[in-house]
């Protein structure tokens, strides 16, 4: 079996573009999920109370998944999206990630509705 990894995205949306990156923030496990490049696992999204900086964090279905989304057309348009509303950001680049035990504020108002995986994201076809 593929080994799996979790990976952790850290989105600071521009001033006057948060609407538009948690549009895009919301779609973006989904289409992944569509394109089985990650697992059923649920995402968790977080927010730092600090300066509005969002955590996302998924599991990728294996390595070479990971690879394989960099060429999927569907991916790329969700991640230049975010990159034109969002700066995206290291952990270390976090004040909350100084503190042994961070915390950070529920932002699971981003997560797609969790379904069966075989049929997320089929509404947004």
């Amino acid at each position: 079996m593929p080994r799996r990894s979790w990976v952790i995205g850290v989105y600071k949306p521009h001033a006057g573009k948060e609407d538009e990156f948690k549009s895009l923030i919301r779609r973006h496990y989904a289409t992944l999920r569509e394109q089985r490049l990650v697992t059923n696992r649920a995402p968790i999204f977080m927010r730092s109370a600090d300066d509005g900086t969002y955590l996302e964090l998924f599991e990728w279905e294996s390595a070479a998944a990971a690879g394989a989304a960099h060429e999927n057309k569907r991916v790329m348009e969700i991640w230049e999206g975010l990159a034109d509303c969002a700066d995206m950001l290291t952990l270390k680049s976090l004040k909350a990630a100084e503190k042994r035990f961070a915390h950070f504020e529920d932002a699971s108002d981003l997560a797609p509705p969790h379904t069966d995986p075989d049929t997320l994201g089929r509404e947004s076809r």
